[in-house]
């Protein structure tokens, strides 16, 4: 049973580090732009250059371009005066993010390559210069600033993708997301606000699965990397009168403008009564985005919802509303971390082609009863 006393509780203890752990965007982009200065001069290293090139060319040998971890990056090169501030920069902007025990490091280095380089890696990465993503909204970014080995700057075109190959530090949006959601779902869990049945994926468990899903974002700046997205499902626990919520990755949604066929279980209905859910969708797309301050402020809303009221439908668009309206306003405004909401998604009902209601995502669901039917791929 939920009690508003285990609430405050969990919600005591997921904000108690966030003093610790908060960084404003001029912080965070300081870090970066200084770590970014850092690397390039250590490329001038070959140790360091060639443990870069090898990890780069592992990754192409397997098929990904995703960029290589600085924690796996600096792991075996001993720890001089250098590579303790890219660790040190990596132990902060994890900490800012509130990813502390749930990631080794969130930074990464990312190779932008022109269209003419036809996907063959530079022979040398002590030339390239190192860049960062601006601060601020990427719809109003003009220049990109990118680091030579003598800590010069260099304004690159933000619209325009460099003809030269490029080095890009960033925050590993996928790793962020991966940590953040089973930070997320942990504390959820402590708060007894989110209940998953081992059953829920026997034969007759009913299943809500995500068919199909495209996105409608704005085109992004060359610098940025792949989307990451996720969904937060939210209903009322299955026989009680609690709110369920559970966070979901959806790592496979890269791109805007592209549609996706998942075939992702949504919304297992063992954890879920009153026979509606909501799945609202989420993207990490600010620097500043501290995961565990995100769901400190989703407790916090979620406090006046116990018990649930009635009616059940009610009750649950409640409860969706009431997630949107703990985020903090730039993510619903100049950002486009908020994506879109499906509310009161029915359990055993289909939908095909459902446009959510900022407009911004279009899916097809589809009910599914493990073992006796399936959804049709297409």
């Amino acid at each position: 049973m939920i009690t508003r006393t285990r609430l405050w509780v969990a919600l005591l203890a997921v904000t108690i580090p966030l003093s610790l752990h908060a960084a404003d965007t001029q912080t965070i982009q300081q870090i970066k732009e200084d770590t970014a200065k850092t690397i390039a001069k250590q490329l001038q290293d070959p140790n360091f250059s060639q443990a870069a090139s090898r990890l780069f060319a592992a990754q192409a040998g397997a098929g990904e371009r995703e960029g290589i971890s600085l924690h796996a990056l600096t792991a075996n090169l001993g720890q001089s005066g250098e590579i303790s501030r890219i660790d040190d920069a990596n132990r902060k902007l994890t900490a800012a993010k509130g990813l502390n025990g749930w990631s080794e490091g969130i930074l990464r280095l990312r190779i932008h390559l022109p269209s003419h380089a036809a996907g063959r890696l530079p022979s040398e990465l002590g030339d390239l210069l190192v860049a960062v993503e601006p601060a601020g909204d990427d719809r109003h970014w003009t220049s990109v600033p990118a680091f030579d080995a003598s800590g010069k700057r260099h304004d690159l075109d933000a619209q325009t993708p460099p003809a030269i190959p490029v080095l890009v530090l960033d925050l590993d949006s996928q790793e962020s997301v991966r940590a953040g959601v089973m930070l997320m779902n942990d504390a959820l869990r402590q708060a007894n606000l989110q209940t998953r049945h081992t059953d829920a994926a026997e034969e007759g468990a009913q299943l809500t699965v995500l068919t199909k899903i495209h996105l409608n974002n704005d085109e992004e700046p060359w610098i940025k990397g792949k989307a990451e997205i996720f969904a937060i499902v939210s209903g009322i626990k299955q026989g009680k009168a609690e709110p369920q919520v559970e966070v979901k990755d959806m790592k496979y949604l890269d791109y805007d403008k592209t549609t996706y066929k998942p075939y992702q279980d949504m919304v297992s209905w063992a954890n879920y009564g009153a026979g509606v859910a909501n799945v609202q969708l989420f993207e990490r797309d600010q620097d500043d985005l501290n995961y565990a301050e995100l769901v400190s402020k989703i407790l916090g809303a979620l406090i006046n919802k116990v018990p649930v009221p009635k009616p059940a439908a009610a009750a649950v668009s409640a409860i969706g509303e009431a997630i949107l309206g703990a985020l903090p306003k730039s993510l619903l405004t100049d950002n486009n971390d908020y994506v879109d909401s499906f509310y009161l998604v029915e359990k055993g009902r289909g939908y095909t082609d459902l446009v959510g209601a900022r407009a911004n995502a279009t899916a097809s669901f589809c009910p599914h009863v493990v073992g006796v039917d399936d959804c049709p791929r297409q």
